[in-house]
C-alpha cells in the first residue's frame, strides 16, 4: 500500500501536581490531517480532524528521570472518498481509539 499521510498539530501540556515524588501533567494534540492510499486498484483520499487528550501520572527517581503511566484517548472524524476502478463513494467516518500505557519513562534534558 502507498501511503501519504501529513498531520499537523498544536501540541499543549499543563502539569496539575508537581512535587518532590509525583508529577501529574494533562495533555492535549489538536489538528488534522490529509491522507492518500493506494492499493490493488482502490484509492482513499480524505481529510480528517484528530483531537488526543491525555494524562500521565509520573514518579520522579531523580531530577532527571520519571516512571509511570498514563491514559491516552483519540477522536478522529475523517471525510473523503474511496475510487475503484469504476465506482467513487463519498462518506464521513468517526474512530475512537484508547491507549493504556502500563509503563512509560521520561527522561528530561
Amino acid at each position: 500500500m502507498d501511503t501519504i499521510e501529513i498531520s499537523p498539530y498544536f501540541y499543549s501540556a499543563f502539569q496539575l501536581v508537581n512535587s518532590d515524588l509525583l508529577s501529574i501533567e494533562q495533555s492535549n494534540k489538536i489538528g488534522g490531517s490529509y491522507i492518500s492510499a493506494k492499493s490493488d486498484g482502490v484509492t482513499i483520499k480524505g481529510f480528517s480532524f484528530n483531537f488526543t487528550p491525555a494524562i500521565d501520572l509520573m514518579f520522579k527517581i531523580n531530577s532527571k528521570i520519571q516512571f509511570g503511566t498514563g491514559l491516552e484517548m483519540t477522536y478522529v472524524r475523517f471525510s473523503g472518498e474511496i475510487e475503484t476502478n469504476a465506482n467513487t463513494f463519498d462518506g464521513v467516518a468517526d474512530g475512537f481509539q484508547y491507549e493504556f500505557n502500563f509503563l512509560q519513562a521520561k527522561f528530561i534534558f
